[in-house]
């Protein structure tokens, strides 16, 4: 959502941009000057809201990449367990192998 409003809105759009010379205190110009304001304003709440949002994923990425880590060591120890009982296991096989013959 944030960075949909970055690539459709203007940024830095000047009140008086074309050098000709206004009249500062005409209605016109006044509302242009509030409907800035009220633009500002606006886009101000909207970065505010996607760094929450920003700070929210970050807090779930903290908390899934600790679940994922534990969930890797967890994985690690069965398959060091397994390995390990296939090892035996070999060697149980060896050995009866030998004794067969």
């Amino acid at each position: 959502m944030c960075q949909e409003e970055k690539k459709n809105g203007k940024k830095n759009t000047p009140l008086v941009g074309d050098g000709m010379p206004r009249l500062l205190t005409g209605d016109e110009f006044c509302n242009q000057v509030s409907e800035h304001r009220r633009v500002a304003e606006e886009e101000a709440a909207a970065k505010e809201v996607c760094w929450i949002e920003r700070e929210g994923r970050a807090a779930a990425m903290a908390v899934w990449k600790e679940a994922e880590a534990a969930w890797l060591k967890r994985n690690k120890e069965r398959r060091a367990t397994y390995k390990e009982e296939v090892r035996l296991w070999e060697e149980e096989r060896d050995c009866a192998k030998l004794e067969k013959c």
